[in-house]
């Protein structure tokens, strides 16, 4: 492996925002949970693998499973990440993977997508089908408050707003069947809308840490750009 390269992947572990939210998600299970149990995970889209990387780690024990709609991310994810034997990324639609694995799940991840799904009740309807009976749904959402939220609204209109407003999410997932067990931030800042973040090139991601460390332990009123939003089978 040349040097490019091997800096390319180490940077992939660390892509931000969700090598934080990556953290969030190990620190709430590893509260709830014992970290040493045998779980099984969807991450669901999964984009280019970080969050379910980051989970095989936490997680040695467990198995993961990555799926994208997206060739692209797919073939990035195995490059970076697909060398583990607890880790698997398939291309594949997030509704046929539900649909296929009844009762199967401990916790399956949605990261930052659950606004650009389409077909949300059905969506709900496999979600609920496919976890097993004590199965957790983790959702990363933004806030639909914060500016960089509001910039990217502005620019897609047609995206479902009400599963990124917490009190109408938490109804809508009570009237599918979850009670929602845990809310709690997720991210203080998203800078990434920001041209002149861009320009730190590889380092980007090291600041954007660095800066969202800052804020969270010394600036706790800043508006929060992402919630997590954790619910359970009834």
């Amino acid at each position: 492996m040349d040097l490019k390269t091997s800096i390319l992947k180490f940077h992939a572990r660390y892509h931000y925002p969700q090598w934080v939210f990556s953290r969030k998600i190990t620190a709430y299970l590893n509260e709830n949970n014992n970290p040493q149990l045998a779980k099984k995970f969807l991450d669901a889209p999964c984009g280019a693998g970080e969050v379910s990387h980051q989970l095989s780690k936490s997680f040695a024990k467990s198995t993961i499973l990555g799926c994208d709609l997206s060739g692209e991310a797919i073939s990035w994810a195995r490059a970076n990440f697909g060398h583990k034997d607890n880790l698997t990324f398939v291309e594949a639609n997030v509704f046929d993977v539900l649909q296929s694995k009844p009762d199967f799940f401990d916790v399956i991840c949605i990261v930052n997508s659950l606004f650009l799904l389409p077909k949300i009740d059905e969506l709900m309807r496999l979600l609920h089908q496919s976890l097993n009976a004590n199965g957790e749904l983790i959702l990363i959402i933004p806030n639909k408050d914060a500016d960089s939220f509001l910039n990217f609204h502005s620019k897609h209109p047609s995206v479902n707003t009400f599963v990124v407003n917490l009190g109408q999410l938490e109804n809508y997932l009570e009237h599918q069947n979850f009670k929602v067990v845990s809310k709690r931030e997720a991210l203080k800042i998203n800078l990434n809308p920001y041209a002149w973040v861009n320009k730190l090139s590889l380092f980007k991601d090291f600041f954007l840490i660095a800066y969202n460390w800052y804020t969270e332990r010394f600036a706790k009123n800043h508006v929060p750009a992402y919630y997590m939003v954790v619910a359970k089978k009834q």
